[in-house]
């Protein structure tokens, strides 16, 4: 008679392959083209220097949203506070202050609106970074079976995560990549 396997039973885990992150394996930029052909190697080497070359934008943004949160909270408040003024005052904010409560309620619903406008500005050249090393990991690193990650901090060591090439991201032409142009017209 066995004893029915545990959670931590080894035995039965090596019949199968890893999955989800067991699978992956997180080496530095130089031992992953250290595995690959000198052409290849200087090729990536340059799609990593332009990937961190977008980076250097983004970095000074990074974590703008653990800055923004009270701001957020408080502009939130002062959006309701304006609009529960606006719709269920019947004027007399107005009435009684004049043209300072039309400011008032200018200031109190246009103050989540203009944080949200200061948000997109300062976060733009984090997403077009982002957007330009996914196309470069996609095109380059992907086919190889990585993926590539600039360093967080100036002195941290970039990091290669290998993947599996044949389950890595492969685009899927949608009905408007099949169209050619005029056809709608």
């Amino acid at each position: 008679m066995t004893s029915p396997p545990t959670a931590v039973d080894s035995s039965h885990s090596s019949d199968r392959p890893p999955v989800g992150d067991a699978a992956r394996q997180r080496i530095g930029l130089e031992e992953f083209l250290a595995r690959l052909p000198a052409g290849e190697a200087a090729e990536l080497r340059v799609e990593a220097a332009r990937i961190d070359g977008f980076e250097r934008y983004a970095l000074p943004v990074r974590g703008i949203e653990q800055r923004l949160w009270r701001p957020f909270l408080a502009t939130s408040v002062m959006f309701a506070c304006g609009l529960i003024l606006f719709v269920a005052d019947n004027r007399h904010l107005t009435f009684t202050f004049g043209w300072l409560g039309d400011v008032t309620l200018i200031v109190l619903l246009g103050a989540l609106p203009a944080l949200a406008a200061y948000y997109a500005y300062r976060i733009r050249w984090r997403t077009k970074a982002d957007k330009f090393a996914f196309d470069i990991n996609a095109k380059h690193f992907a086919p190889r079976g990585a993926i590539y990650f600039p360093a967080a901090e100036p002195d941290a060591t970039p990091v290669v995560v290998i993947v599996d090439a044949e389950r890595a991201y492969k685009p899927t032409p949608t009905k408007n990549d099949k169209l050619k142009p005029g056809w709608i017209w």
